[in-house]
């Protein structure tokens, strides 16, 4: 374990050692916040370069929100509840499919619904989006040949092969391609590509097929996370109404109402909650880091992760960090 990594460590069990955890319970319980955690993938598959949280961790961290908190879903936060336990949102995003092998079965354990909001693209031809493939090519390469690898106007480079710089690196070169418009970002990704295609799809993100959704929305709340995974800020009205019109036709398909939407990376533009709220949309989600407001209809989202149990009931209670890694 590294300096940080201890560090890091020690502070969290100190923080937790005070019961900051209980503290801010009481406060958001008290002013009627939500706190709503965004979660991707649940896998014991390691990924330095973008690192799901193991089953055990999950678990973990469920056992703690099933006895603490008032976990719903977002339809259920309209529900009449005491003030002793604030209210948590289990959000997931993407549709992975090991969101049913492992995630799943911990939650029926214990009882509980939480929201899943799926990139319908993805469903639909069973690819992860292109973001993810980028992760897991990264993944399936060798240190050296992600060296190799140069993004026009991109600075970063490996420079290490442990895991921390691993997922430096991976989270700095997404954060990069996500900035981009589309057709900026196919102008400086010839070695991406290059790297995407010496990938064995094999080593592919598994994601959810329309039978594995439709199981998973008879018991969960289903929302969607754009068609296509793009940053839909960098995209026209024209583009962003198409996106929604290709969700809107897969929800209709499945017979559900589209009732939630998860902006890919929380990244809008002005105007673009409008549109999609005027889609019939009730629940419309975002990043923001901190705990939301019920009843206006926009929630800001918690990104989940953590290296100890501490940090992650930390994290979860919406404890003030300052400025997050940003997460697929």
């Amino acid at each position: 374990m590294t300096t940080r990594r201890r560090l890091k460590k020690f502070y969290f069990k100190s923080l937790s050692m005070a019961r900051v955890d209980w503290l801010l319970r009481r406060l958001y319980a008290r002013e009627g916040l939500v706190l709503v955690l965004n979660f991707h993938r649940v896998s014991p598959d390691a990924n330095p370069f973008w690192p799901p949280m193991t089953p055990e961790a999950f678990e973990t961290l469920v056992a703690y929100l099933a006895s603490s908190c008032r976990v719903l879903t977002f339809d259920e936060l309209s529900q009449p509840c005491d003030t002793t336990a604030p209210r948590v949102v289990l959000s997931f995003d993407d549709g992975c499919r090991d969101f049913v092998e492992y995630a799943a079965p911990i939650l029926a354990r214990y009882r509980l619904r939480v929201n899943h909001n799926v990139i319908v693209q993805s469903v639909e031809t069973g690819r992860p989006p292109w973001m993810i493939r980028v992760v897991d090519a990264l993944n399936a390469a060798t240190p050296d040949r992600v060296r190799a690898v140069t993004v026009p106007g991109f600075p970063g480079r490996l420079d290490n092969d442990d895991e921390i710089s691993k997922t430096r690196y991976g989270t700095a070169l997404t954060a990069h391609l996500k900035a981009l418009r589309p057709a900026d970002r196919v102008s400086v990704s010839r070695d991406i590509e290059a790297l995407l295609a010496e990938t064995d799809p094999d080593r592919l993100t598994q994601m959810m097929s329309r039978a594995d959704v439709e199981a998973m929305a008879a018991i969960h709340e289903l929302g969607a996370h754009s068609y296509n995974h793009e940053t839909l800020s960098r995209l026209t009205d024209t583009e962003f109404s198409e996106d929604l019109d290709r969700c809107a036709a897969f929800f209709a398909q499945l017979g559900h109402p589209m009732k939630v939407f998860a902006f890919p990376y929380g990244s809008f533009r002005a105007g673009q909650i409008q549109m999609v709220r005027g889609r019939g949309v009730e629940h419309v989600l975002l990043v923001g880091e901190r705990p939301a407001r019920i009843g206006q209809g926009v929630y800001t989202r918690i990104t989940m992760y953590g290296d100890s149990t501490a940090e992650l009931r930390l994290r979860a209670m919406g404890l003030p960090l300052g400025r997050l890694r940003k997460r697929q």
